[in-house]
């Protein structure tokens, strides 16, 4: 043996040897997996523990006394999620009966809301831990589930209470895929089994309707070597009595919920902005959004609760600036086609994202927003998967320094994972905090200052007044919701020759708005403006005949007792 091979031998035994000796520290971590993930987990989200109700949480929570107590429960079953005043849309049955239970637990404290969010979330990132392992060996999915538990794009969805549902029908659908894959393996999917996967599904569906998904999940795993040798005519033989129970499931709570709901439509029919559009600009204005999706995924340094226009524009026809998603788009499913025999669990992975996808891309169905952080939830799952076993696998087959940068680099993304999830954690803590930081993160956002703005008015601050306007002018010339948000702002807040001019302009971009014609009716006549309002509302009559809410209007006015302090005090 040469000096210079005997010398490169030394070396790699002294690494081999040091290796062998760090060993030892890991055996706690490889002997108690799921406690690390859960610990992982508990530690990036536990800054939240103290926060108070924000967003949602104050008209699905808060706001929502139809069930306080054990009598009105069971009712959760026959309501709609929002409340008739919000639109009655939506039907969660286990998320508000959690809600209920929580409520009534704590008299209305938010801590019992934070502290459930907590340990469900710890709970999906052991079930990830357990889909990760159908998958990959140990470590790979060590990495994986670890990755998941500190990923700060989750912070929404366990900061602010009303993300249960995502965590609950995540819960479920991870579980369910799990176990699908385990049973189909050691051939034990019987009747009991399936009966139990569909409970699972309709539970995931109660939760959040997005788990319909969960069939084509399962349509995946065929990418998985489950039964090795079987024909494609076995496969399908196996996979139709799953795939029929859960059809009777999804069709089951389709009929149920059009029931409650009145409709089968989803909220994004009434409030997204895509509300109404052909499936051409719904994908155009889509396509630059893949490119936020990754960005969240893999570098979410970035955060915010708005991702509202300007901020994404809705795109009528083919851009520029859609090449780099489309590009990307294509090529990942290229690779993963070509990948599929050789690396058919990181080709499954990358199938659970594009399928779990389907839902907040808006191509499917509308939904209620362009991008929202907490509806990627349940698409991360196969990220963490993908990322986690690409680690290991990298660090496994590159040189002796590049695994050496890769076993530093893993455990310090950890840490920044927890540090950026702690941090971002309190922001959910209230309105004001929330949209202030929301103002920070997107100062062109009309939205951001607009919140904030109806947040310090209802406290009497003038700083309010200046956010409100600060949001109206942001906002886009056309968009008449800006424009009667602010009105209806100061209205209320008895600033009537402020509001009247949004009126005007808001009903001047939307003349059929009955609702904003009635409330400038009311603000006129509090200005002492009687004839104009009366004119206002006669035009409503003359767009609607027989129109209540402006024949109440015209009726009080021409009542001979009806005086401008009396028009005043009956204003809404």
């Amino acid at each position: 043996m040469t000096e210079a091979a005997a010398t490169v031998s030394r070396q790699t035994g002294t690494a081999a040897a040091r290796e062998q000796q760090a060993l030892p520290t890991l055996d706690f971590v490889r002997q108690h997996p799921a406690l690390i993930v859960a610990l992982l987990a508990t530690i990036a989200s536990i800054s939240g523990i103290l926060n108070g109700f924000a967003y949602d949480d104050i008209a699905v929570i808060v706001e929502d006394t139809r069930f306080r107590s054990l009598h009105d429960i069971w009712q959760v079953f026959t309501h709609t999620y929002w409340m008739p005043q919000y639109g009655g849309s939506l039907y969660r049955p286990l998320t508000t009966l959690g809600f209920a239970l929580q409520w009534m637990a704590g008299g209305g404290s938010p801590f019992p809301f934070h502290l459930v969010s907590i340990l469900l979330y710890a709970a999906v990132s052991v079930a990830v831990l357990g889909l990760a392992r159908q998958l990959f060996d140990d470590t790979s999915a060590l990495a994986a589930a670890a990755l998941f538990a500190v990923h700060p794009l989750h912070v929404e969805a366990v900061a602010n209470a009303v993300g249960q549902a995502e965590l609950g029908a995540a819960l479920f659908v991870v579980i369910a895929v799990s176990r699908y894959i385990k049973w189909s393996r050691s051939n034990s999917l019987g009747p009991r089994e399936l009966l139990l996967l569909c409970g699972m599904f309709l539970c995931a569906l109660m939760f959040k309707e997005h788990a319909i998904v969960l069939p084509g999940l399962i349509v995946a795993t065929e990418l998985l070597p489950l039964k090795q040798g079987s024909t494609m005519r076995e496969r399908v033989r196996g996979l139709w009595p799953v795939l029929a129970g859960l059809a009777v499931v999804a069709a089951a709570f389709v009929v149920l919920r059009t029931s409650i709901v009145g409709s089968i439509n989803g909220a994004g029919q009434q409030v997204s902005v895509l509300a109404g559009q052909p499936l051409s600009i719904r994908t155009f204005t889509m396509m630059p959004v893949v490119l936020e999706w990754i960005r969240l995924f893999v570098w979410p340094a970035n955060l915010s609760a708005d991702y509202s226009p300007p901020r994404i524009d809705i795109l009528t026809s083919f851009t520029a600036t859609m090449i780099p998603a489309l590009t990307l788009l294509l090529a990942s499913c290229a690779v993963a086609i070509k990948s599929r025999r050789e690396f058919p669990s990181a080709v499954f992975a990358f199938a659970w994202i594009v399928i779990a996808l389907l839902i907040p891309s808006n191509i499917a169905v509308i939904t209620g927003f362009v991008l929202a952080e907490r509806t990627l939830f349940l698409p991360s799952v196969g990220v963490a998967i993908l990322l986690g076993a690409g680690c290991v696998t990298l660090m496994r087959h590159a040189s002796l320094p590049m695994r050496r940068a890769l076993s530093y680099g893993l455990p310090i993304v950890i840490v920044a994972g927890l540090v950026r999830s702690s941090a971002r954690n309190p922001v959910w803590r209230n309105n004001e905090t929330l949209f202030r930081q929301t103002a920070e993160d997107v100062p062109n956002s009309s939205k951001a200052h607009e919140m904030l703005g109806d947040v310090l008015m209802s406290q009497g601050r003038r700083e309010g007044i200046i956010e409100m306007n600060l949001g109206v002018k942001l906002s886009a010339a056309n968009d008449v919701g800006a424009r009667h948000f602010a009105a209806r702002r100061f209205h209320r807040s008895r600033l009537q020759a402020a509001a009247l001019p949004l009126y005007r302009q808001a009903l001047a971009l939307d003349p059929s708005n009955l609702q904003i014609r009635e409330e400038e009716s009311y603000c006129l006549a509090q200005l002492g403006q009687v004839d104009e309002a009366i004119a206002v509302a006669k035009e409503g009559l003359r767009l609607s005949p027989g129109d209540p809410a402006m024949l109440r209007f015209l009726s009080f006015v021409a009542s001979s007792a009806a005086t401008t302090t009396e028009i005043a005090a009956s204003a809404r």
